[in-house]
This record gives C-alpha cells, sequence and structure tokens, in this order.
C-alpha cells in the first residue's frame, strides 16, 4: 500500500516541479526581452550621453556608485564607460561630502577658541547631530566601524551600506583629516563599483545568453 502511494504522489511531484520550471523559464524570457529593448535604445544615444547619465546618478548620494553601475550595465553602456563614469561621480561626491563636513568643523571651531577636551569630543556627537535624524543610525554605524577596524579599513566596509559621501562627511565632522578621507573615499568607490560590474555582468551573461 505504501508503495502505490509513493508512485501515485510521484507525478504530482514532478508537474510541480514542471510548473515551477515553467514559470521561472517563463519570467528569465520576460526579464531578458525587456532588458534587451533597454539596451537597444540606449544604443542609439551617444556614448558622451551615456557617460554623463551614469556619472550624474553616482553623484547622488541615495544612489552613488553601485546603484549607477548595476543601472549602467543593465542599460548597456560599455563596462569601461560604467566603471569609470560610476567610480568617478562617488568620487565627486566622496570630496564634496569630507570638504562640506570639514568646512562645518572648521567654523564651528573658530567660534568656540579656546577648546578644551570636552570641546573636542564634541565634534563627535556633532557629526551625528548634523546628519538628518533617518541617516543617524549610519551615522554611528560608521564611527563605531572606525573605532573597531581603523579609518581604511572602515571606510570600505561602510561604502558597501552607506553612500560614501555621507560616510566622508561624518568622519570629517568627526575630525579626521580631509585628504586622507577622499584617499579613501576613492578606493572604497573604485571597490564598490569594479564588484557590481564584475557581477552585473554575470548575472547579465547567464540572463542573455
Amino acid at each position: 500500500m505504501m508503495i502505490n502511494d509513493t508512485v501515485a504522489t510521484a507525478p504530482d511531484t514532478a508537474s510541480v516541479v514542471s510548473a515551477v520550471s515553467g514559470v521561472a523559464s517563463a519570467v528569465s524570457s520576460a526579464v531578458s526581452g525587456v532588458i534587451s529593448d533597454l539596451q537597444h535604445q540606449v544604443d542609439a544615444l551617444p556614448p558622451v550621453l551615456q557617460f554623463v547619465a551614469v556619472f550624474v546618478l553616482a553623484v547622488v548620494p541615495v544612489i552613488e556608485g553601485d546603484i549607477a553601475a548595476g543601472i549602467g550595465m543593465v542599460a548597456g553602456v560599455d563596462w569601461e564607460f560604467t566603471f569609470v563614469a560610476a567610480a568617478g561621480g562617488t568620487a565627486l561626491a566622496a570630496w564634496a561630502g569630507a570638504l562640506w563636513g570639514s568646512r562645518i568643523t572648521e567654523r564651528r571651531r573658530s567660534r568656540t577658541l579656546p577648546r578644551d577636551d570636552a570641546g573636542a569630543a564634541a565634534d563627535t556627537e556633532d557629526a551625528v547631530d548634523v546628519v538628518p535624524s533617518r541617516r543617524r543610525a549610519a551615522a554611528d554605524r560608521i564611527l563605531a566601524r572606525v573605532d573597531r577596524y581603523g579609518l581604511g579599513p572602515a571606510m570600505v566596509l561602510c561604502g558597501f551600506v552607506s553612500p560614501v559621501g555621507l560616510n566622508t562627511f561624518v568622519l570629517a565632522m568627526a575630525g579626521f583629516d580631509r585628504r586622507r578621507l577622499v584617499v579613501w573615499g576613492v578606493v572604497s568607490a573604485v571597490l564598490n563599483v569594479g564588484i557590481v560590474v564584475a557581477g552585473t555582468t554575470g548575472v547579465l551573461h547567464l540572463l542573455l545568453h
């Protein structure tokens, strides 16, 4: 009796697997078609315009290089253009964040001189307070990672989970050297964008070939 039950359920299992496979194939075909159509439209645009579009997206703090790189690759922009534009836009955002944060810190210091240790410690608190409330948790995490790993590794790690421009801004407000922040911001941008470009290339190869 048990053998008959097992045999009877086998076709049902096979049909479920077949149905799931068919749905997955249909979804993959639909996504491939949409991506192919989008890439054909983007191919008609001048290469300079494609580069500028990815660069501008990468400068926006909420988007930055990783998302901009993913959009550029899916849209069919050459990977070289995508990589340079996305990394360059993120590097610009990192420079702007470090410059803005350091200037705010310098102004506060000039208003409160002479300063004591308590005043210096207040810079770290200001680094969090100046950030909008929805970003304060991210600012706290950035400062905590710097305390744990050091500036360079923390910048690289934080670059995968929060905007590089925000990272440099918060750390500049906390008193870190602006030049070092820009250097590590560029390193973070290159690593983030490189990983996204490589990963997206592999996924697109599976979908479109």
